[in-house]
């Protein structure tokens, strides 16, 4: 297979690796709470009709100054939580949980929750994990509160933002599996992430870092990258006979050698070059460090430059999903000769095509 041949089947993990949620009709009970204070940090909590025991919860942060409440009611992303058990939280005004706050802004963050569990009789809340998320400040967010409580955060991602509370956070934080995305046009804040990866792989981070091509300051395509990272974090951490019900909940710790490792200077050149933890062949503290090989593929799609062909189409459209749903994956004309086309769902194979049979560039799922 040549080289485009090769970009092209990067473009079809990309596509095919785009998180689709199926939606259900459920009712769920929203709980609003304001700490009062002089920057209006405001909190928004769903719980799910379907959800009786709040096993965790995914936080939707905001951007700087930002208002994303709303987002606590996203149909895709209260999907996302309901496959978990989980309640979103969405957040308003709050900032990157630095240190200097009387009272801290973190011990804000922990009364609001306190309250919430309160309000929604979940006292379990304030036991349950955290999967949180967001770009620009909200990305700030993520990283600060596994600063604050990495025994709390499943996994974390620092997007397209660098004012961080610790550029040198301790060793339980480093543990935490971890994602930094930056742009590749993003001229305030895109050295800022590389650097906080820099500066803390050799210390041990179980982090990768990506910057996003063509991208300044933008959501752009990260959440293909960042929630199935998740999703895959939750599924390996989260103890199958845990429970927040009476006690915390005790994530289980990833081992680095069972992780693959990123090449993170090969992203220009082609496909970015990842490899199994035990083959990968170069220095291994300062590769980006991914958890498992479905990630690694997802990665590769996502980092590597050049993309075979700038579009994609999907059947049903931008939108939810119900199950059961067929979904086809149809691709352009790729830019450069090519030879054949692979089609994956992260790491598994869906189709191949060859130039020679003439086949339509789709795969369905």
């Amino acid at each position: 297979m040549n080289i485009a041949a090769a970009k092209m089947n990067l473009l079809c993990w990309l596509w095919c690796a785009a998180l689709v949620s199926a939606i259900l009709p459920a009712r769920a009970t929203v709980y609003d709470f304001s700490l009062g204070d002089a920057g209006s940090r405001t909190l928004r909590l769903n719980v799910p009709d379907s959800v009786t025991l709040v096993r965790g919860i995914v936080v939707y942060c905001n951007w700087s100054n930002g208002d994303v409440r709303a987002m606590a009611t996203d149909p895709e992303l209260v999907a996302f939580a309901q496959s978990m058990g989980f309640a979103v939280l969405a957040t308003s005004h709050w900032t990157n949980f630095e240190y200097g706050y009387t009272p801290s802004e973190y011990s804000g963050w922990v009364y609001g929750l306190q309250q919430l569990a309160a309000l929604s009789g979940h006292p379990e809340i304030v036991r349950a994990p955290w999967i949180p998320f967001g770009v620009s400040n909200g990305g700030q967010m993520s990283y600060g509160l596994n600063v604050w409580a990495p025994e709390k955060v499943i996994a974390m991602a620092l997007n397209k933002a660098a004012i961080i509370n610790d550029p040198l956070p301790a060793s339980a934080a480093l543990h935490t599996p971890g994602v930094l995305v930056a742009g590749e046009l993003d001229a305030t804040y895109g050295a800022g992430v590389h650097l906080v990866f820099v500066n803390n792989r050799p210390r041990g981070a179980l982090w990768a870092w990506a910057e996003e091509q063509g991208i300044a300051h933008d959501t752009a395509d990260s959440y293909e990258l960042i929630l199935p990272f998740m999703a895959e974090m939750y599924a390996a951490r989260y103890p199958a006979d845990a429970s927040p019900q009476t006690d915390a909940v005790n994530l289980t710790p990833v081992n680095e050698a069972d992780g693959w490792l990123t090449d993170p200077d090969s992203y220009k050149t082609g496909l970015a070059v990842i490899a199994p933890y035990s083959t990968y062949a170069k220095d291994k503290s300062v590769a980006g460090w991914l958890p498992n090989r479905r990630l690694a593929y997802i990665f590769r799609a996502f980092a590597s430059y050049n993309k075979a062909t700038p579009t994609a189409t999907v059947s049903t459209g931008t939108g939810p999903v119900d199950w059961g749903t067929t979904i086809t994956y149809t691709i352009g004309q790729p830019v450069a000769p090519w030879t054949s086309i692979d089609f994956f769902e992260g790491d598994m194979q869906l189709k191949r095509v060859t130039f020679a049979s003439g086949d339509s560039l789709s795969a369905s799922l």
